[in-house]
């Protein structure tokens, strides 16, 4: 079984990190070992740990990638992972230390990281990028220097018809200075039979509970990958427990089914949609047409509606198979031109009785609304897969995803020749259990893994299996925390990852929830990343939880800043009270200021006809005057109201309340002019010495 491209499906890019250059070149070091054409980089070191238990498998890669260049670089490594597979571990070296990663919302992951790219400090972040593809960023790979990066995942072995599979390529065509490769398989009666081997002194010897075999090479040229069949055992049953808080336990239990199916009737006419969208260049067309080729010689005989779609949906004429030959439909396929996007909102029915669809899932735009209820078996054969919204078409029709990558052609026209297959549809009602997952009818294909949630130190489940939603088959198997506890494994995370992997199947509705487990259990999804600091106080500065072994020192310094800022509130609130007693002992106080000395009053003002009000002049109410700069000064006006008054009759008594400066003149109720100063009345009748004969009070405006 192909489960995985991992070290040589990635793309390791060094950039050169130059702070003081707006581009900054890449150089793309090839990811198959031929570093003749990139020596810049080379893998200096390669360390591989795989266990596995039942039908998991854990595998741990430590990979250490030298610098030969004269110039500090960024590295960037980016690797696919099979359907329902994502990395629960990332490490870094600090110092010389590895140091594990935490889980942060992914936005902001990326924004720290390029923060703190830019102080020249050693960060890493690993995040999930298009399809089921992970990316890497280090910072910085030092002149003639190394960086060491630990990556870990877990996944299910995917059951053929007498075995399991575990499979890694190991193909290079150059020398790794250093390689070390360790598996372990627990619990295990038959010896795992090893079809493919790095050397030929790797092989299995047993060892208390497990099956072990290793190697440890210098300048090691790996020509093969390597390969595990794991002989399964009819009806066994494997459980592992892992304690948990509040007397809690995470579970997973392994259970190898007997599931006996008939093969269907034929289908007379089956429906093809063809993605011919721009990636759709990067689908491996030659196991497609393999897969085509074995179908149509099992099939035989059968119509084949034909349709392509990117960011449009084209039916094509219908194609009859007539004794298993499709060389005019294979013409047709080969000569299909890939451009455009992709709207899977414009898939329709082709009123066939199932469909074969072709794609990667990768929508560029167009929400899903396929109402289809035949069945759709999606056909992958890139590393670019987006599994999630593929097996969201296959589980409402009734159809399955097949990865080419994992499985091969014969194989999976077996599964799809089949009747109504065996699924898992769930356990029995028991209260000390809870969260299991699967939670949804799913294909057993032999074998099927359930995770949940003890919530007592022992019990029975039974699980149920059967056809179309029908229960036809029971089975039991016992959780006893005595006996079943491991510190081996991380089955907390086995089971988050088998939940992520559920919601995601309609992500948008679940979007928020995925995050919470992401960042809980420490597994990168869609929206969660995996970061490394290397200073605690980063860790303090953005509020992100560090590592087990930063805690301490973490701890300390969100004390003393708490303490520090509750210290300056205190100072800031003591501050505030001194203010407002002060304000308000200033409120309460009666100010008496010291009246205007008073100087001995010289010739009466004005001097000048020029100088006095202009009598007998009408202005209209609303008019303005502005005080030009040779105007009297204000702090003449006083002086001129006094001398203004006694020329006054005192039958004619009129107060001048307010005088006011300003920067717009408001004239009101009286009209007259003093350079710079408009005065008006009501009644705009002004007498000689420029007041009315009403008695108003009026309002003199200066501006």
């Amino acid at each position: 079984m192909k489960l995985l491209k991992l070290l040589f499906g990635f793309l390791f890019l060094a950039s050169c990190a130059s702070k003081t250059s707006a581009q900054v070149p890449t150089i793309e070091i090839p990811s198959n070992g031929n570093f003749a054409t990139s020596p810049d980089v080379i893998l200096q070191s390669l360390d591989i740990n795989v266990k596995v238990i039942g039908n998991i498998a854990t595998t741990k890669m430590t990979l250490i990638f030298k610098n030969n260049s004269s110039k500090l670089l960024e590295g960037r490594l980016t690797f696919p992972l099979p359907e329902g597979v994502t990395v629960s571990g990332y490490a870094l070296d600090i110092n010389g230390k590895l140091r594990n990663a935490v889980a942060v919302e992914k936005n902001r992951a990326k924004e720290i990281f390029e923060s703190i790219e830019k102080r020249n400090v050693d960060p890493g972040l690993l995040e999930k990028v298009e399809g089921n593809n992970f990316r890497t960023r280090i910072y910085p790979l030092p002149i003639n220097g190394q960086r060491t990066v630990q990556i870990t995942y877990s996944q299910e072995l995917i059951a053929n018809k007498n075995d399991l599979q575990y499979y890694l390529p190991l193909s290079y065509n150059k020398n790794i200075p250093e390689f070390h490769l360790k598996t372990l398989v627990y619990e295990n009666a038959n010896k795992p039979n090893l079809t493919e081997s790095p050397d030929g002194s790797f092989t299995f010897e047993k060892k208390g509970n497990s099956w072990q075999a290793e190697i440890n090479k210098t300048n090691f040229e790996a020509k093969t990958s390597l390969r595990i069949n794991l002989p399964k055992i009819e009806n066994q049953f494997e459980v592992i427990l892992q304690a948990a808080s509040d007397n809690n336990y995470y579970f997973l239990a392994h259970a190898s089914i007997n599931s006996p199916s008939q093969k269907k009737q034929q289908p007379k006419s089956i429906g093809i949609i063809w993605d011919n969208s721009l990636s759709g260049l990067e689908r491996n067309h030659d196991k497609e047409f393999d897969f085509l080729n074995d179908y149509f010689k099992s099939i035989q005989n059968v119509t084949v509606s034909l349709a392509f779609i990117n960011n449009e949906w084209n039916e094509q004429k219908q194609f009859v198979i007539a004794n298993g030959n499709w060389s005019e439909l294979k013409t047709k396929l080969q000569a299909t031109v890939y451009d455009g996007g992709t709207d899977l909102g414009l898939l329709k029915s082709l009123n066939t009785e199932e469909y074969l669809f072709f794609s990667d899932g990768l929508s560029t735009f167009g929400d899903l609304k396929f109402n289809v209820t035949k069945p759709v078996y999606t056909i992958v054969s890139s590393s670019k897969v987006d599994f999630s919204l593929l097996k969201s078409i296959s589980l409402k029709t009734g159809g399955q995803l097949f990865n080419l990558n994992e499985s091969t052609t014969k194989e999976i026209q077996e599964k799809i020749a089949q009747d109504k297959p065996l699924q898992f549809l769930g356990i029995k009602p028991n209260t000390a259990v809870s969260e299991i997952y699967p939670s949804i009818p799913t294909v057993v294909n032999g074998q099927i893994s359930v995770a949940g949630i003890l919530n007592t130190s022992q019990t029975e489940i039974t699980l149920l299996f059967g056809y179309d939603g029908i229960v036809t088959k029971e089975e039991k198997i016992t959780l006893e925390s005595s006996k079943q506890v491991t510190e081996d494994w991380d089955v907390d995370q086995m089971w988050a990852q088998k939940k992520i992997t559920e919601l995601d199947i309609f992500y948008d509705k679940n979007k928020e929830e995925i995050s919470n487990i992401g960042k809980q259990f420490g597994i990168v999804t869609r929206n969660t990343s995996l970061l490394v600091l290397e200073n605690v106080t980063d860790y303090v500065r953005y509020g992100i939880a560090p590592p087990e072994e930063l805690m301490v020192e973490y701890s300390r310094l969100v004390k003393a800043n708490t303490v520090q800022r509750e210290q300056r509130i205190a100072d800031l609130v003591s501050k505030a009270e001194t203010m407002t007693t002060e304000l308000k002992k200033w409120w309460k106080t009666d100010f008496n200021p010291t009246p205007l000395k008073v100087y001995p009053k010289g010739k009466q003002y004005p001097r000048t006809t020029r100088d006095r009000i202009v009598a007998n002049e009408t202005l209209n109410s609303n008019d303005s005057a502005v005080m030009p700069v040779s105007s009297p000064r204000a702090d003449t006006i006083e002086n001129e109201k006094d001398d203004l008054t006694r020329e006054k009759s005192e039958d004619k008594k009129m107060e001048l309340n307010e005088v006011v400066v300003g920067v717009r003149g408001i004239s009101r109720n009286l009209s007259a002019t003093v350079v710079g100063i408009k005065i008006s009345n009501a009644n705009n009748q002004i007498n000689q010495l420029g007041y009315s004969s009403s008695e108003p009070k009026a309002k003199i405006t200066i501006e």
